[in-house]
């Protein structure tokens, strides 16, 4: 009881300009430069963001109280001695960005960044209770995802990881873990939860927490059919215009399909391709801008388009001028812009750029 009233006592000195987030994702995907990047970025607009790795505290408040761990075994230690190990540690954190928080001139953002769910010995762990992170009271909760394929690799290049012989499956069902539990302890409090991929570019972090009056907005395009590089080069410049106005998803930033053509179908890494694009990203937006470069089959696409549709986003299409276009194609579509000239216009004379 003593540990939330202190961590609540804290928190409420906290000036409400400043923030408190909580970052999750699977061991292997979030590494110190991704992190330096996100803090660079953020200065040189202003706001001291900090990434704490509240998972290497545990080391030291274990050795503070003569507690032998192996970094490669800490997930073997006695259940109570992580207890009170990881409740020293959050106690302490809290304490450390209350004091920061209160001694900086600059808008300060605190990220704990964290797992929240561990495969150990072939069983799901939990690295913190739930109730301990929620006494935080974080401001937002964000996980960080990436490709499947390229985590397992870096895993299997750890000592701590290599030895269980994780399957691709293992990981997708991990990272499905991590967001379920993430958007869990977003829930519970009322804050927003963000899903955010390992290769999008600082802007996209810093938007989502400083300028969220930004819309977010998922941009499909033709990927499996489309993926020539003098198509991807409109989409590029189309991406580049957009995001003066919105904070824009781009799908392209983890597409395990680009990597994988020529091998045999993977049900499984299908299953998540899907729901990876229709539950994480196109749920949290608030726009579909859906962008035809050319006219091929895009199956994703069209069905991106209606899952937005029928959950009352708006829909944007670009369609190529010129070009006959299906009932099929426009019945889902709030808006057609019949060419980049087009959806331009209408942008410049609607929307304010970001500032």
């Amino acid at each position: 009881m003593l540990f939330f009233l202190s961590v609540a006592r804290l928190r409420a000195e906290i000036d409400r300009e400043n923030m408190l987030v909580v970052i999750t994702a699977l061991p292997g995907t979030l590494e110190e430069k991704d992190c330096e990047a996100h803090e660079t970025y953020a200065k040189e607009r202003g706001i001291d963001l900090k990434f704490h790795h509240i998972g290497k505290d545990i080391f030291q408040v274990a050795k503070e109280h003569q507690i032998e761990v192996a970094p490669d075994n800490i997930l073997d230690i006695d259940h109570e001695k992580l207890d009170l190990c990881r409740t020293i540690v959050l106690e302490r954190k809290a304490q450390a960005i209350a004091d920061r928080q209160r001694k900086n001139d600059q808008r300060n953002i605190d990220v704990l960044r964290t797992h929240a769910n561990f495969i150990w010995n072939d069983v799901a762990r939990r690295p913190w209770y739930t109730r301990d992170i929620l006494a935080l009271k974080p401001d937002v909760f964000i996980t960080v995802v990436d490709d499947a394929e390229k985590i397992l690799d870096r895993l299997n290049q750890r000592s701590q990881w290599s030895r269980w012989d994780f399957a691709l499956k293992d990981i997708l069902n991990w990272i499905n873990m991590e967001v379920n539990t993430t958007d869990d302890w977003a829930n519970l409090t009322g804050k927003p939860f963000r899903i955010i991929p390992k290769t999008a570019p600082p802007k996209f972090l810093y938007q989502i927490l400083c300028k969220p009056e930004a819309e977010i907005v998922y941009m499909s395009m033709p990927l499996t059919f489309a993926y020539d590089p003098s198509t991807q080069r409109k989409v590029d410049d189309l991406v580049k215009f957009l995001e003066k106005y919105f904070t824009i998803i781009d799908p392209r930033w983890i597409d395990p399909l680009a990597a994988s053509k020529g091998r045999d179908f993977d049900r499984a890494v299908y299953n998540n391709v899907v729901n990876r694009d229709l539950e994480w990203f196109v749920r949290q937006s608030k726009r579909v801008i859906a962008y035809f470069p050319k006219i091929v089959l895009s199956s994703g696409l069209v069905i991106e388009v209606y899952n937005a549709f029928i959950s009352t986003k708006d829909t944007w299409l670009i369609w190529p001028k010129g070009k006959t276009i299906s009932p099929f194609s426009k019945q889902y579509a709030r808006e057609v812009f019949y060419g980049l000239d087009e959806l331009k216009r209408h942008v410049k004379e609607n929307f304010k750029e970001i500032r």
